[in-house]
C-alpha cells in the first residue's frame, strides 16, 4: 500500500478501532487513486466516475476521520499520522510536478506576463558563466547595478549544467515547494502534532501568493528567502543561535531589502521575543549588522556597478522626501488616499484572511517592515499585485501563524483549537479548489499573452534560430526575448535602440510590447543594412549585410 500505517493512535473503544479500520483503508485507497490520476493525467477518474476533486474530498475526510478530529480534547492530542515525513513528501512532488507543467507550458504558448525579466536573469546568468560577469544588454547594465542579488553567484554552480530559462523556473519552483520541509518541522515543533504541521503545509503550498509566484511571475530570486528563513526560524526555536544568526546573514545575500529584515528581526529579539536563551547580543548582532549590510548595499555595491545612485528602493515607498513629510505631517496618508486605497485593502483583507488573520496574534508578523512600507506607502498601486516585492511578507505571516496558535493556546486552548479547524476550513474551501484549478488545466488564463494552446510559434521560433550562429548578437521583439537570452548579446527595442549593433533580427507579428518597437523595427528594415535570411512560419530572420 501506498501508506502503511501501524495504527499508532490510543483506542479506548471498539467504536474507535472500527472508525480507524475504516478511515485507513479509504485512504490507502484514495491516496493510491490519486497518485494514479496523476501518473495517467487525470484519465483514472473519468473510468472509474470518479473526479479527483471527489477523491481527495474522500482522503482528508478520512485523515480527518482517523485523527478523530472531533473526540480529541486537547490540541497538543491532536491528530497522529504513522509516517507523516511520506505525505510531505507526496506533498512536495505532487506540487513541483504541477508547478513544473505550468511553467513549461507558459514557456512554450508564450504564456508569461513579462518577458524581458527572465530574459535579464538567463542572459546575466549565461555571461557570468562564461566569465563575462553579471553584464546584462537586454537591461543595458550589469544585472548587480539593479539589485544586489548576490545569491545568482551560487546558483550560477548550478546554472553551469543547464543554461536555461527553463532552468531558473524549475529551480524556482523547487525551492518555493522545499520550503514545506522547515516549515513542517517548525510547525510541528511548535504544536506538537504532525497532523496540523502538514495542514499548515498544504495551506502554504496553496495559497494564492505562493501559486503565483509558481506559476506567473517568471523567476524571482528573492523566493529563495522562503526556505532560508523557514529555516532560520526553526533553528531560532531550537535555541540554535549560531546557526540562526549564520542562515539570516545568508537570506541578505537574496536582495538589498533582506538585510533590513535581519535588522528589524533582531529589534524583534531585542524588545519582544520571548525566548530568554536568545539573548540580547544575537539581537544586537542581528539589528547593526543588518543596518550596516542594508546601507553598504545601497551605498557602495549597487551604486558601484549602476555607475549612479541607487533611488530604488526610495522611489517605491513614494519618493525621495517620504519620510520627513510623514514626520512633519503623518495625516497626509489618510488624506490623498494612497494609504487606505481600495487595493490595499483588499490586498490585505485577501492576504490575510485566509489565515484567520491570526498571524497578528504575534508579533513576528510586524518583521518585514520594508515589504509592509513598500505595499502601504507606494503611490505606484501595482506593486501591491507585484508579489515579489511582498515574499518576505508571505515568509513571515505563516511563522506568525504558527506562533501566533502558540499564543491563543497559552490564553486559552479552546482558541488555538478553533483557530486550527479554521485554518481546515480555509485549506478546503478555498486552498484545495485553487490548486485543483493550475492542476486540472495547466493552459490556464495568463491574459493577452496567451494566444491559444497551439505551439506552432515556438516551433517555428526554435526553427528559426537554427538559423542564426550561437555567437551572433541579436536584436529581437519583447516576447522572444526569453528564448534567445541565452548568448551573450540580445537587444530589443524600446529599452535598447541600438538595433544597428547586430548581427541578426528576430521577429514576427503580435510579438511587440508597444506600436513603438514596431516602428523601430521597420527603421531598421529600411535601413539597407539587413537582408531577409529565412522565413519560419510567421518567423523572419534578417541578416546583416
Amino acid at each position: 500500500m501506498l501508506f502503511r500505517s501501524k495504527m499508532e493512535l490510543l483506542i479506548d473503544k471498539k467504536r474507535d478501532y472500527i472508525l480507524v479500520i475504516i478511515s485507513e483503508l479509504i485512504i490507502q485507497i484514495s491516496s493510491m487513486l490519486l497518485v494514479l490520476n496523476i501518473i495517467s493525467g487525470f484519465q483514472i477518474g473519468e473510468i472509474i466516475f470518479l473526479d479527483p476533486w471527489i477523491l481527495l474530498f474522500f482522503f482528508v475526510s478520512a485523515l480527518i476521520l482517523r485523527g478523530k478530529l472531533f473526540i480529541q480534547c486537547s490540541m497538543t492530542e491532536a491528530p497522529l499520522l504513522s509516517n507523516p515525513f511520506a505525505y510531505l513528501l507526496i506533498f512536495f512532488f505532487l506540487f513541483v510536478s504541477v508547478f513544473l507543467v505550468n511553467n513549461y507550458v507558459a514557456y512554450i504558448t508564450f504564456g508569461f506576463s513579462n518577458f524581458h525579466d527572465l530574459a535579464l536573469y538567463n542572459q546575466a546568468m549565461y555571461n557570468f558563466v562564461h566569465g563575462n560577469g553579471f553584464v546584462n544588454p537586454v537591461w543595458s547594465n550589469n544585472l548587480l547595478g539593479d539589485h544586489s542579488e548576490l545569491i545568482l553567484i551560487p546558483l550560477s554552480l548550478l546554472y553551469i549544467f543547464w543554461q536555461s530559462p527553463l532552468f531558473l523556473l524549475y529551480l524556482q519552483s523547487i525551492a518555493i515547494a522545499a520550503a514545506i520541509f522547515p516549515l513542517f518541522f517548525l510547525s510541528r515543533q511548535k504544536l506538537g502534532s504532525s497532523f496540523w504541521a502538514l495542514i499548515i503545509c498544504l495551506l502554504y503550498l496553496t495559497f494564492p501568493m505562493i501559486l503565483n509566484l509558481s506559476v506567473w511571475v517568471e523567476f524571482r530570486p528573492i523566493v529563495f528567502a522562503i526556505p532560508i528563513v523557514f529555516t532560520a526560524f526553526y533553528f531560532y526555536d531550537k535555541d540554535k543561535r549560531s546557526i540562526f544568526v549564520l542562515l539570516m546573514l545568508v537570506s541578505t545575500l537574496i536582495k538589498e531589502t533582506m538585510p533590513l529584515v535581519m535588522a528589524t528581526t533582531g529589534l524583534y529579539i531585542l524588545l519582544l521575543s520571548r525566548k530568554k536563551s536568545i539573548n540580547r547580543v544575537t539581537g544586537l548582532i542581528l539589528l547593526f549588522t543588518g543596518t550596516a549590510l542594508f546601507f553598504f548595499m545601497i551605498k557602495v555595491l549597487i551604486p558601484f556597478y549602476r555607475g549612479a545612485p541607487f533611488d530604488h528602493f526610495v522611489r517605491l515607498i513614494g519618493g525621495d522626501n517620504i519620510f520627513m513629510s510623514l514626520l512633519k505631517d503623518p495625516m497626509m496618508l489618510f488624506r490623498n488616499g494612497e494609504f487606505l486605497s481600495s487595493g490595499k485593502i483588499q490586498y490585505f483583507l485577501s492576504s490575510f484572511y485566509r489565515t484567520g488573520f491570526i498571524p497578528f496574534c504575534s508579533f513576528i508578523v510586524l518583521i518585514p517592515l520594508s515589504s509592509w512600507a513598500q505595499v502601504l506607502l507606494s503611490p505606484d498601486h501595482s506593486v501591491v499585485g507585484q508579489t515579489w516585492h511582498n515574499t518576505p511578507i508571505i515568509v513571515f505571516m505563516f511563522i506568525s501563524l504558527i506562533f501566533g496558535i502558540v499564543n491563543l493556546k497559552r490564553i486559552k486552548e479552546v482558541l488555538a483549537r478553533v483557530a486550527l479547524f479554521g485554518l481546515l476550513l480555509s485549506l478546503i474551501i478555498s486552498g484545495l479548489p485553487a490548486f485543483r484549478a493550475l492542476a486540472l488545466n495547466p493552459i490556464i488564463s495568463r491574459g493577452v499573452f496567451v494566444q491559444d494552446v497551439n505551439t506552432k510559434k515556438y516551433d517555428d521560433l526554435k526553427s528559426a534560430l537554427k538559423s542564426i550562429p550561437k555567437d551572433s548578437a541579436i536584436y529581437t521583439t519583447f516576447r522572444f526575448l526569453p528564448y534567445v537570452s541565452s548568448r551573450e548579446e540580445v537587444y530589443w527595442y524600446p529599452k535598447i535602440e541600438r538595433w544597428s549593433d547586430a548581427d541578426y533580427i528576430l521577429f514576427a507579428p503580435g510579438t511587440f510590447l508597444e506600436p513603438a518597437g514596431e516602428k523601430k523595427l521597420a527603421e531598421a528594415l529600411n535601413s539597407g543594412l539587413y537582408s531577409r535570411l529565412t522565413v519560419v512560419g510567421e518567423t523572419e530572420v534578417w541578416k546583416r549585410l
